[in-house]
């Protein structure tokens, strides 16, 4: 039996927040800005290049016991943040639940 204590993502409201990046978590991810620190940066863009990693950390895990032993998934802040600096424009279609390339078919056929 595996439950979790605490909501983190109850700031959202009861609808589900749906986000999209530019390009894949996986390149995203990879990017050298996340592993480099400088003093410019603000405190809640440090929070939201954490969340690349978290996701691509969660992605790898096999067994879901694991998610409670450390911390994978990224806070509200920090998902509403990743929006702001990595996010990606959602078409109506795909906030319907159609993937993109199916978005851009029912676009263009309508």
């Amino acid at each position: 039996n595996i439950g979790f204590g605490e909501r983190l993502y109850a700031s959202f409201g009861p609808q589900l927040k749906q986000v999209k990046i530019r390009g894949s978590l996986e390149k995203l991810s990879s990017r050298s800005s996340l592993y480099s620190w400088n003093r410019s940066v603000t405190e809640a863009d440090a929070a939201a290049n954490e969340a690349p990693k978290q996701l691509m950390a969660l992605k790898s895990l096999e067994r879901l016991r694991a998610t409670r032993e450390d911390c994978h998934f990224p806070r509200a802040l920090q998902i509403k943040q990743l929006q702001v600096l990595y996010g990606a424009f959602l078409s109506d279609q795909e906030l319907e639940g159609y993937p993109a390339e199916e978005a851009i078919k029912v676009k263009t056929t309508k």
